[in-house]
């Protein structure tokens, strides 16, 4: 309208599809905008429950991955942006992080730290039988949904049966496989918590407490005067003593 002519300037229209045209523009722009927020709070939960920085980024990316080929997915089954398409969208990424923060948890929480392929052994062999079997549970859920003749429980099944699939794959093989090659080692990109909350004025250290390391053992040298001074247990009779 701005560059409409002086009378025109400040008028207005009205129609019956305008509605339809703002609902579609708020749930453009309110789908990408849940989906940012829900990865960033992601990445701070993952943060938090980790405590290990590189874990964490490792994670965001696998779900980025995951989160985009369902969705890429969705719409070459012919999904179109509507509102429970948007609830469905900004639901995937809780759905996305579970197996992947399970892995990443322990990851973290593995023995042998020195060794990341050790590491990946101990997450597959501890976690990986409980997430495949988390997934096919999900999995059987949604393919229950897909002969119902309501399209929002059709939808609702599609989308967990893929959602499920791409989880499980890009979290044991993707997730994993980043661990094996650029997995932190030892507690590299750890986060120590306590020193984090002293440095923000979060809590304080104990009156008593130093950070002087413990003293060492020392070995003293005794002259004979000073060993002459030192107590003597009594020997014992000796019983084989013959007579």
């Amino acid at each position: 309208m701005s560059k409409a002519p002086p009378g025109l300037q400040n008028g207005w229209a009205a129609c019956w599809g305008l509605d339809f045209y703002a609902l579609q523009i708020g749930l453009s722009d309110g789908t990408f905008s849940s989906l940012g927020i829900s990865v960033a709070v992601s990445f701070t939960v993952m943060l938090l429950t980790t405590l290990n920085i590189f874990i964490s980024i490792y994670a965001i990316i696998t779900i980025i991955g995951i989160i985009s080929i369902t969705i890429g997915s969705l719409v070459l089954a012919g999904w179109q942006l509507n509102i429970l398409e948007s609830i469905v969208m900004s639901v995937a990424v809780g759905l996305s992080i579970d197996f992947t923060m399970h892995y990443g948890v322990a990851y973290r929480l593995a023995p042998d730290k020195s060794q990341r392929e050790s590491r990946v052994r101990y997450s597959l062999k501890h976690i990986g039988s409980a997430i495949t079997m988390a997934a096919l549970t999900t999995f059987l859920t949604g393919l229950m949904m897909m002969p119902a003749t309501v399209l929002a429980y059709f939808q609702l099944g599609q989308f967990l049966m893929l959602v499920m699939v791409f989880s499980w794959l890009y979290s044991t093989f993707g997730f994993l496989s980043i661990c094996t090659v650029i997995g932190p080692k030892d507690n590299f990109g750890q986060l120590n918590i306590t020193d984090l909350f002293r440095k923000c004025g979060l809590c304080r250290a104990k009156p008593g407490e130093t950070k002087e390391p413990a003293p060492k053992d020392e070995i003293i040298q005794l002259d004979e005067d000073a060993l002459s001074d030192i107590p003597q247990e009594p020997k014992k009779n000796d019983l084989t003593t013959s007579f």
